[in-house]
């Protein structure tokens, strides 16, 4: 991502299934049996939206797909088009890292706050950022995401 933005591009797509490592084919041994290789990686994709990073250059609404969209900035969520800028593709990819710090779907970790399975439309997709980060609805501190079974949380 950071030769991407140094090239003046931004992503607009950066989301885990984005998200590629390929394996080289491994040689085969003398026994016959493939030893494991290491992965070259990662590899980032889905650059269908991909362009300059200039606020001439327009940005698409909210996509139909709530598994897409929680990826998205808040400020993306609005009804009124914005521009894309750096720091969204870095939101983005910071959900990304949350996903491999849990080693869980962000669909998973974010269900107690709303549940996009479920209501794949509802509204608090846009508190997300605050729910993430700990804010409550009167602005004070809130609990991230509950403690896990082994006594992890985030601090």
């Amino acid at each position: 991502m950071l030769y991407l933005h140094l090239t003046g591009w931004v992503h607009k797509g950066i989301r885990s299934e984005n998200i590629r490592f390929f394996f080289p084919k491994p040689p085969p041994t003398t026994s016959g049996v493939f030893e494991s290789s290491q992965p070259l990686g990662p590899y980032l994709m889905g650059y269908e939206y991909a362009r300059f990073d200039s606020p001439s250059e327009m940005s698409e609404v909210q996509s139909a797909s709530p598994q897409v969209d929680v990826y998205r900035h808040p400020a993306l969520l609005d009804a009124e088009p914005c521009t894309f800028t750096r720091e969204y593709d870095v939101y983005a990819l910071g959900l990304v890292l949350l996903e491999l710090g849990f080693w869980r779907p962000l669909a998973a970790i974010i269900k107690p706050f709303v549940d996009i399975e479920q209501e794949p439309h509802d509204p608090r997709v846009r508190g997300l950022q605050g729910y993430l980060l700990g804010w409550s609805d009167d602005g004070k501190s809130a609990q991230i995401l509950p403690a896990s079974s082994d006594g992890g949380h985030i601090c």
